[in-house]
């Protein structure tokens, strides 16, 4: 399966029968069958996109996402067909503030912090006899998100402002560990101290924005086919054009998909920190390799529970459990969790 991104100034997508064609300069440069295509990102204001494509890639339920050059998505397509949407969205709405809300933002949270703790101890074990300080250190931070995690038990009740206050402070105490172990594990030439979202200036911040944006996509072509209203969340606080939902879902698939993913092409590339930047922020080189290895990571079978799924289609699997738990038939949410 492919993953299409157009983010070159000139770019053309059209269609020409069940194939979407790339082209440049009216010069055909690449052509992919409609069924052999995953997603479209467009990231450059110079592409163009021919509405019989568009027509193919609905008609295919195939996702298109706009994102800036940061890999941050402004703007979807979608198919309007879901599936259980009207019953779905009813309970949706329904269950906002009840105990089954924060059932579902305290699922999605422990299964952040879950997947965070069990990568520290991975690194930690790889490292035991070549730099056992690092595996200690490693080891000890990962302790502290496990003691984090015990404390989500305590949160149960309707979903009140103060109960996602304390599920959000309990996450920040987590993530801190988490952020400080990475620190620790990434070349101190990258300038990496910290987690920065919006404005990032330092290079591994700036890849992990963009690998979340396609990550982004994937979470909301999910959320949408499973019937779900991407814009009302549990954990994140509703707003104007926030799809709060997909920001709530996508927290437990961030660390195996993209964080491990780059952090293992980072300490495998030779590339200098100076020449993964240009004028414009991530080189196109860069962006091209990070969209290379985190479609490939969605693309791999992993262990979830007792069996072995494809990480994208265990992204799917998550969203319709949400719209189960949400209809009553599920009890509980079990958040994606791999073992390390």
């Amino acid at each position: 399966m492919h993953t299409v991104i157009l983010d070159d100034f000139g770019l053309f997508l059209g269609k020409k029968h069940e194939r979407f064609v790339v082209k440049k300069g009216g010069k055909a440069l690449a052509e992919f069958p409609a069924r052999e295509v995953d997603r479209i990102i467009i990231s450059s204001t110079g592409v163009s996109i021919s509405s019989s494509a568009l027509y193919l890639a609905v008609s295919n339920r195939i996702p298109v996402a706009f994102t800036y050059s940061s890999g941050t998505p402004f703007g979807f397509l979608t198919p309007t067909l879901g599936h259980g949407t009207v019953l779905t969205r009813r309970a949706q709405y329904t269950e906002a503030e009840s105990p089954v809300a924060t059932g579902l933002a305290v699922g999605f949270v422990r299964g952040k912090m879950s997947n965070q703790r069990n990568l520290l101890r991975m690194w930690a074990k790889n490292r035991t006899r070549r730099n056992p300080t690092l595996s200690a250190n490693l080891f000890g931070l990962a302790d502290e998100i496990d003691r984090r995690i015990n404390d989500l038990e305590s949160l149960s009740g309707p979903l009140t402002s103060d109960t996602r206050q304390n599920i959000m402070n309990v996450e920040g105490r987590a993530a801190s560990a988490y952020w400080t172990g990475v620190a620790e594990i990434l070349p101190s030439s990258l300038g990496f101290t910290g987690r920065t979202t919006r404005g990032a200036t330092d290079i591994f911040n700036m890849m992990l924005n963009y690998g979340y944006g396609i990550l982004y996509s994937e979470v909301w072509s999910a959320v949408t086919t499973a019937g779900l209203d991407p814009f009302a969340g549990f954990l994140h606080v509703d707003r104007p054009g926030r799809p709060s939902l997909v920001l709530d879902l996508i927290e437990e698939f961030r660390q195996q998909a993209v964080d491990r993913t780059l952090i293992a092409m980072l300490l495998r590339w030779g590339l200098k920190p100076e020449e993964m930047v240009d004028d414009e922020g991530l080189s196109k080189t860069v962006r091209q390799r990070i969209a290379d290895v985190v479609v490939k990571r969605l693309g791999e079978r992993v262990t979830f529970g007792e069996s072995s799924v494809v990480l994208k289609n265990a992204i799917v699997r998550q969203a319709w459990s949400v719209a189960k738990v949400l209809r009553g038939e599920q009890t509980r949410y079990s958040p994606f969790i791999l073992r390390w």
